[in-house]
């Protein structure tokens, strides 16, 4: 297999891949496809609910110092994030760099900003993926003491034989 018969048969996986039609509050109408986490994060893009939820259990251990305040790299990276999330989910219009007229293609200029941000969000949220309440509270732990109760275990020693001296 080369690669243009790999880019074809990707292609082709993904379009198998389930999709939504999500009527957004503008009244806009998109056919949307939940990116794919795995591979997000094998290429260094990590939605940003996990950065969050990442950093507040950083400053919880004190790893991070509370109310750290956003640098402008970490804006411009967010917002390449969004618009790289965005062209991942939109199906149909398909949100490209470059819109071609000929096909069913938008560009960043031409939607609008609440739709770009409505569809950041329902992509972030994971409303109807299955499993995604049971990772929220994955970093939580068990609390302690939690195991049960336990025999004493000064009761179970065996006392302690000193040698006699004389």
């Amino acid at each position: 297999m080369n690669a243009q018969d790999y880019r074809a048969h990707v292609e082709q996986v993904k379009a198998n891949k389930p999709t939504e039609i999500v009527t957004l509050k503008s009244g806009s109408v998109f056919e949307l496809r939940r990116p794919n986490l795995q591979s997000w994060v094998m290429t260094g893009r990590v939605p940003q609910s996990l950065l969050e939820q990442g950093q507040k259990a950083w400053q919880e251990q004190g790893k991070v110092p509370t109310g750290a305040s956003a640098k402008p790299k970490l804006v411009t990276d967010t917002a390449i994030f969004f618009l790289t999330l965005v062209q991942d989910c939109t199906v149909n219009p398909r949100l490209v760099q470059f819109p071609d007229p000929d096909k069913n293609e938008i560009g960043p200029e031409t939607m609008l900003d609440e739709d770009f941000f409505e569809i950041v969000n329902w992509a972030m949220s994971g409303q109807g993926v299955a499993g995604v309440e049971s990772l929220r509270t994955f970093r939580e732990g068990r609390k302690r003491g939690t195991s049960g109760s336990r025999a004493n275990v000064k009761k179970r020693k065996p006392e302690t034989v000193s040698a006699l001296t004389n």
